[in-house]
């Protein structure tokens, strides 16, 4: 039986698998998806499929995730939110977050890595699988340049969208 631990400690996520029984728990592999800056990295959802292999999502304001080659979005979308910490001190203009989706095989290397998003903050909130490895992500968009398919039947007409997202990593 598998069972994921996942801790958010201090800007950084850090990533256990465990391989666990009623007896012993032994780590499989521990993990850092975000390192060295003043960055943040948040997974908000996770599942896995059969093999052993981990998918995850959430939002990053990472600017140097080492994405894998051929994906949707390699870079982080380019733009600055608005944060307001002291309401007697002007608000600060930070990186806006994107959304991540994250493959992981079962000894912790990175299968696919993508961002996902626009110049406002996205980030990826639940995460599913289907049976032919297509990846569904939904989330909450703050960007009216989210990556839309052609013909979608929504367009973005303003700012907190909510999103859905099909990826094919096999593609």
């Amino acid at each position: 039986m598998h069972c994921w631990w996942a801790v958010k400690v201090i800007s950084r996520f850090f990533l256990l698998a465990l391989i666990s029984s009623l007896a012993n728990a032994t780590v499989t592999y521990s993990r850092v998806l975000s390192i060295g800056d003043t960055s943040t990295t948040t997974v908000y959802a996770m599942t896995a499929d059969a093999a052993g292999n981990l998918y995850l999502t959430g939002g990053t304001t990472n600017a140097t995730l080492a994405t894998t080659a051929g994906v949707v979005q390699p870079k982080i979308g380019p733009g600055l939110c608005s944060f307001t910490y002291d309401p007697h001190s002007p608000p600060l203009m930070l990186p806006c977050s994107d959304a991540f989706v994250l493959k992981l095989d079962p000894s912790g290397n990175v299968v696919f890595l993508t961002y996902l998003g626009g110049t406002g903050a996205d980030v990826g909130n639940a995460i599913a699988l289907d049976s032919a490895g297509n990846i569904y992500v939904a989330g909450r968009s703050g960007s009216l340049d989210f990556p839309l398919t052609a013909g979608a039947p929504f367009a973005n007409q303003a700012t907190g969208n909510g999103f859905v997202t099909k990826l094919n990593p096999q593609a």
